[in-house]
């Protein structure tokens, strides 16, 4: 017996040995945690440094599975999860925490590079390598605890808050003040900014800044600049800020802002409208300056000119007569153009048949617009009016003493097309009548208001009409027959169904079912004849009795979009925003986003609902005059980050909490950069076009594999703006697809994050019109509830319900996958089973992916176009064709309804998915060798070109009448086909591998390109099938019967004649068959007592 127990323990020892040997971590008794943070805390302790302090520090402190503090020297070794460009990078140094103490600690690092947060994870060591044993409480295999977040900020920095800072260009002013704006507050220490110009020639403006100096809890300030030379080119200029008495929140070598560009402030004018169509006899326009005069006037001369056509106008507007009117009129000429028809001024006001109103224009202090008309020169005219004009005005040099307007000049066009004048000689018309007496008309309720309804002409026989008294006697005579009705001549012709009626034989019952007629004295309302209004006081009497008890009035404010008092977000409510305005101001706005009409067109401006998704699809030209700041492609154009400080200004819009509050929530913006983004373009051509016959086409790239956090974005920096390299044409920084997701809960928003990619794209040189290929920018909205935020009963994950109980039609199919512990589901959504999406093209490599949705049935698909050399090896074209199947159908589980519990299995049906076979393996075919098989030239099999899921659900029930479908079953399988190039037609050159194949026709090398690229179209599938099934397994059909010598003779069963006092009869209920043997029982007793009484054998 003792040496089997001692056998036992033995194997005991080498199994734990072996398994120590394999993981190389000892069993601990009690085992050791370090976690970042201070006790308490949820392990959610965050640092934040600037990149100004080179050290820092973070706190950790121990815990051990089993009470009690540790009784081991543990060495803590600090790291930081990090590997992504633009993360924050320290450098930590390791500490001892001793045995017996408080169990807490502080580990130190040195900054390295200022970047986004990253996560800090500690591990602890508390024996040496090699000597660990069950007793040791801290492995760093083992030791990781709560992990906490670090970043290093930025250093702040100062800059002009615009990126084109105009120079005043007024005469006499050499100096100007311009506003600089700090990133963050001044604290402690008094902040001294510095501007300086850069790269200034001889040529360009020249500048001196004076020093400024922020006091502490100070944002911005302004700097006084002088300038010489204010019609040089522009030069840039940046600033820098230095805290004095020792501190380091604002350092010179890290505080330098973006540049700005000052140039001089050059005035600009323009007509509004600067084109017209007039038929009347005037037309005018407003002279419009870019600003306010500031000081003097600003003086400028017009001039009217006719014009053949639009070309020539052009011409004429661009070369504008620019002179003082005091040259053009002579000193002794009167003032006007009638005195002096042949002056030079006459020359400039009057043009065709039209005269300028004012030929010169003045504007004073404050003035920023003045009206100029032009008129016909006659008032009569014989012929219509048809020219074209043109009208320019230009501010003479010699006349203005403001320097920022001399030279500058606009233009008015207009054609005319007034009509002749048609007159009235009113002078010699006779009066008929009497205009001051009212006509009286009778009252129609005693007098016939119209005797003869047929004169409808006046002074003059209306033909047949009997009644007319302008008609005489010869004209009546002339008649054939009178207007039938009344008043017309001939009385109507009495109706025999009339019981009025004399005419002709009736039968005896026609006064039983005559028509009889009554014509009542009654002849209605009338209405009276009102009096003529002569005087103000009549018509407001008259107004005021007919006043109508409505009105088309507003009175109430017109709202662009629907407000809600209660500050509470509401479905269909526009999400708002506040923002600054150009004047500093706070003001309330609506979010904006791009989204698609039901025409398919892209309103870019589209307004944010609550609760409201949205995705759309907009495309654009590749024209190299978007790639601009301020354009669709530019990344700040849409929300950015809450804590953007670099540059300092401007401040980014922040969206509101509440519908109508003040307060914002916190927007957080990842910018990604793609290094491939021929996802986003599109090709416009024809499908001739598309399918080029000499480019393959197989699969997309992942999206996701190329694309990294951008090295930019560090939370704290403003995205770049677009940037068109003028050598290769390429626009840097192009926004590709931004996604809103608003978290929010109850009535109230909680948060917002943005998903921001970019990517640079080749732009066209060719015109817009004949571009073919667009850019297709994507963009979404949706709403996320916060979860993490809420309270515990309301901590629970949120997943869009497709039904409950059961599923709704039409709704997706919710999938998931087996967790570690196997006993729930996780990652459920809808993306564990899909279908192929074709895109426009019809390729795989634009399509997308689509969920599958309950009982609708899907067939869909792509193509791949494959040449010569995708064939060479069936193996890995069989393997990739598999993996991207594969990759629509990754749920495990399918939920039996739409709203299942992620704990319970038994909510979850399996995905069943028997084809297990190796992709990579060739496929055996009858009298050949598998190998044999791959070798074949331009074909491959079993390629898995065919997806197919079926699905079984089945109705478990009903609930108001309305059925409740489940999904009981669900399969994947695929079909195989055989790939073959076609060597027939006009695609035959793609089945030769050589040119040695083919006649050589004088150019073996371009026969071989031509062969070598030559491709062919191959199609992909994905099926969904939906199936109806019992929701119990049916009892089989017997499909033949034995041939039982126990079956009942002619319907008499002696086995049967108990059958009511047995079990099965009872149903197995225990009760009722005793009370059916006990009824049995009495039965028979009573039948033998009437037997032994009546005795029927006497």
């Amino acid at each position: 017996m003792f040496v089997k127990v001692c056998g036992v323990l033995l194997l005991l020892f080498r199994l734990q040995c072996c398994v120590r040997g394999q993981t190389g971590v000892p069993e601990q008794i009690n085992r050791g945690f370090v976690n970042v943070g201070v006790p308490g805390q949820d392990g959610s302790n965050v640092v934040s440094i600037s990149e100004h302090e080179t050290s820092g520090d973070i706190p950790v402190f121990l815990t051990l599975s089993q009470s009690g503090n540790a009784t081991q020297d543990v060495t803590v070794i600090c790291s930081l999860q990090t590997g992504q460009p633009g993360d924050s990078e320290v450098q930590f140094d390791n500490i001892t925490i001793t045995a017996g103490g408080t169990d807490t600690g502080t580990a130190t690092f040195s900054v390295v590079s200022a970047g986004r947060q990253v996560v800090v994870e500690c591990v602890g060591r508390s024996a040496a390598p090699g000597a660990e044993t069950n007793t040791t409480e801290f492995l760093p295999q083992t030791s990781a605890g709560l992990t906490g977040l670090l970043q290093v900020r930025k250093g702040p920095v100062a800059g002009f808050c615009s990126s084109l800072v105009l120079v005043p260009n007024r005469a006499g002013v050499t100096q100007a003040t311009v506003q600089v704006q700090l990133s963050e507050a001044v604290v402690d220490n008094q902040v001294t900014v510095t501007c300086t110009s850069i790269g200034a020639t001889a040529d360009s403006i020249q500048l001196t800044f004076n020093p400024l100096t922020l006091e502490v809890n100070s944002t911005s300030g302004d700097v006084t600049y002088s300038f010489t030379n204010p019609t040089g080119s522009p030069v840039s200029a940046t600033c820098t800020a230095q805290s004095g008495g020792g501190g380091n929140q604002y350092l010179t070598a890290t505080s330098t802002g973006d540049e700005s560009t000052l140039a001089l402030d050059e005035g600009s004018v323009q007509f509004v409208p600067d084109t017209a169509r007039t038929t009347a006899q005037s037309v005018g326009a407003f002279l419009v300056l870019d600003a306010p005069v500031q000081a003097d006037t600003v003086t400028f001369t017009c001039a009217l000119q006719e014009a053949e056509d639009s070309d020539e106008a052009q011409i004429l507007a661009a070369n504008p007569t620019c002179v003082p009117v005091s040259n053009l009129v002579p000193t002794a000429a009167a003032a006007t153009p009638s005195t002096v028809p042949d002056s030079p001024l006459t020359n400039l006001s009057i043009a065709g048949n039209w005269q300028l109103g004012a030929v010169e224009l003045l504007f004073g202090t404050n003035d920023i617009f003045k009206p100029l008309d032009v008129w016909l020169l006659s008032q009569t005219y014989t012929s219509p009016v048809q020219e074209l004009l043109l009208v320019t005005c230009c501010a003479p040099q010699s006349s203005n003493t403001d320097p920022k307007y001399q030279g500058r000049s606009a233009a008015f066009v207009f054609s005319s097309n007034v009509a002749t004048n048609i007159t009235a000689n009113l002078t010699n018309a006779e009066v008929v009548g009497t205009p001051l007496v009212e006509r009286v008309i009778p009252n129609p309720a005693y007098v016939e208001a119209g005797p003869c309804p047929c004169d409808l002409w006046e002074n003059q026989c209306d033909m047949e009409c009997c009644c007319d008294t302008e008609c005489t006697q010869d004209d009546l005579d002339i008649f054939t027959s009178c207007i039938q009705g009344a008043f017309g001549g001939n009385q109507t012709k009495e109706l025999a169904q009339y019981c009025s009626f004399s005419g002709g034989p009736q039968e005896d019952w026609d006064r039983l079912l005559c028509v009889e007629r009554d014509n009542s004295p009654y002849l209605g309302l009338f209405y009276d004849n009102p009096s003529a209004i002569r005087t103000e006081t009549a018509f407001r009497t008259t107004y005021e009795a007919n006043a109508p008890q409505y009105s088309y009035d507003e009175t109430e404010r017109r709202e662009t979009v629907e407000t809600d008092s209660s500050l509470a977000y509401r479905y269909g409510l526009a999400t708002q925003v506040l923002y600054t305005d150009a004047n500093g101001e706070t003001q309330q706005g609506f979010l904006s986003f791009p989204q698609q009409t039901l025409s398919g067109q892209c309103l870019y401006r589209g307004i944010v609902r609550h609760f409201v998704t949205s995705n759309a699809t907009c495309t654009q030209t590749l024209d190299a005059s978007l790639c601009t700041e301020g354009s669709v492609l530019d990344a700040r154009e849409y929300l950015l980050p809450s804590p953007a400080t670099h540059p300092p200004c401007p401040t980014p819009p922040q969206v509101l909490s509440q519908h109508g509050g003040v307060t914002t929530v916190p927007t957080t913006v990842e910018y990604f950069c793609l290094t491939d983004p021929s996802v986003y373009v599109r090709s416009t051509t024809t499908v001739d076009d598309v399918y080029v016959f000499n480019q393959t086409s197989l699969f997309s790239d992942n999206v996701a594999s190329a694309m990294r956090r951008c090295a930019f974005d560090d939370g704290f920096t403003f995205p770049p703006t677009p940037l068109l390299n003028a050598t290769t044409d390429t626009c840097s920084n192009v926004v590709l697809d931004v996604r809103y997701v608003l978290s929010w809960r109850g009535t109230e928003l909680t948060g917002v994050a943005a998903f921001v990619i970019l990517g640079d794209i080749a732009m066209e040189t060719v015109a817009p019109d004949n571009n073919s290929m667009v850019l297709a920018q994507k963009f979404g909205v949706e709403f996320s509830y916060d979860s993490l935020n809420a309270t515990a009963e309301d901590a629970t994950e949120i997943v869009d319900r497709s039904g409950n109980p059961g599923y709704d039609v039409g709704k997706v199919l919710l999938t998931g996958t087996l967790s570690l512990t196997n006993d729930s589901v996780e990652n459920i959504g809808s993306s564990g089973l899909q279908v192929w999406s074709p895109g426009a093209d019809g390729l795989c490599t634009s399509a997308s992916r689509t969920a599958v949705t309950f009982r609708e049935d899907t067939i869909s698909g792509c193509t791949v176009r494959l040449a010569w050399d995708n064939f060479q090896d069936c193996a890995t074209l069989r393997a990739e064709v598999r993996a991207q199947q594969e990759a629509l159908v990754t749920a495990e589980f399918v939920s039996r309804g739409g709203n299942p519990n992620s704990t319970l299995i038994t909510d979850w049906v399996p995905v069943i998915n028997n084809d297990t076979a190796d992709p990579t393996e060739a496929p055996t075919v009858a009298g050949l060798e598998p190998d044999v098989v791959d070798q074949l030239q331009g074909l491959c099999q079993d390629i898995p070109a065919a997806l197919n899921l079926e699905i079984l659900y089945a109705d478990v029930g009903k609930e108001n009448e309305f059925l409740i479908q489940e999904v009981v079953g669900a399969r994947v399988s695929f079909s195989s086909t055989l790939w073959q190039l076609q060597c027939s037609g006009a695609l035959a050159a793609a089945c030769f591998g050589n040119s040695s194949a083919l006649v050589d026709l004088g150019n073996t090398s371009t026969i071989a390109d031509l062969i070598s690229g030559v491709v062919q179209s191959f199609y992909i599938t994905s099926s969904v099938t939906f199936t109806r099934v019992p929701a119990l397994t049916p009892t089989p059909v017997k499909r033949y019967y034995a041939n039982d010598t126990n079956v009942c003779r002619r319907n008499a069963c002696w086995e049967e004649l108990f059958y009511p006092v047995s079990m099965a009869f009872a149903g197995g209920d225990f009760q009722l068959y005793q009370h059916n043997l006990g009824s049995g029982l009495v039965l028979a007793l009573f039948i033998i007592a009437v037997f032994v009484i009546t005795r029927p054998w006497w």
